[in-house]
């Protein structure tokens, strides 16, 4: 796989950045790294599964905001998806993956995302 690829898939799976984020740094367009991300092909799969692992191994190194929102990606979960597993508002969901607090609700999220 082009290392180009592989990095933009990293960026987006592990470290959580946007779609337009990742293009800027790669001096793609937007819709050309959604594209890529959300192709569906073995090679791809193959890569996200690498990746699955590795997250899996680090996972309890991240502060948990981070971790949940990676899982969640890395699941193909949307927020308003994981919100109405956890009978949440998916404006929480995006308020507990961009800063850390003392939600209980943290727990019954990785509870639902088997993290």
């Amino acid at each position: 796989m082009d290392q180009k690829l592989e990095q933009i898939l990293r960026e987006y799976y592990l470290a959580g950045r946007s779609y337009a984020n990742i293009a800027r740094s790669f001096g793609y367009s937007r819709q050309y790294v959604q594209q890529i991300c959300n192709k569906n092909t073995p090679e791809i799969q193959k890569v996200k599964s690498k990746f699955y692992s590795e997250f899996m191994k680090t996972k309890d190194d991240m502060p948990v905001n981070k971790r949940i929102k990676i899982a969640r990606i890395m699941q193909g979960k949307t927020q308003s998806q994981l919100a109405n597993e956890c009978g949440i508002n998916q404006s929480y969901i995006c308020n507990l993956e961009n800063r850390v607090s003392n939600s209980s609700h943290y727990q019954t999220i990785q509870d639902i995302l088997c993290i």
